[in-house]
């Protein structure tokens, strides 16, 4: 892969392709915490920049893989029966059947009004 001159920080991929670099935007935040909390937080080295987007990202990934469980068990919960073969058929009949006349009306020209 290789920069183009002149173009930014685009760069032209294998296929072909433009691409703008990733920008990262960083958020500061301040955070209050009892002094016991924060000096034994400070101690076990969970109060640098690093040590809090790894916290962050973990509960948020435990979060959703939560939510996802949560949704499975919802999910079977009520489980809808099975379609049959026909029913399946009888659907892409109809989803074709959709298409076809979608396509047929974009392409049909406007009649002449007398």
């Amino acid at each position: 892969m290789y920069r183009w001159p002149g173009r930014g920080s685009g760069w032209r991929g294998r296929r072909g392709l433009l691409r703008q670099a990733p920008v990262t935007v960083v958020t500061t935040i301040e955070i209050t915490l009892p002094d016991a909390l924060a000096e034994e937080a400070k101690g076990a080295g969970l109060l640098s920049p690093e040590a809090i987007e790894d916290l962050l990202r973990c509960k948020l990934a435990s979060d959703r893989l939560k939510r996802l469980q949560q949704a499975r068990i919802r999910l079977s919960a009520r489980p809808e029966e099975a379609m049959t073969q026909e029913e399946i058929q009888a659907e892409i009949k109809a989803y074709r059947q959709e298409q076809r006349i979608a396509a047929l009306r974009q392409h049909q020209l406007p009649t002449k009004r007398s």
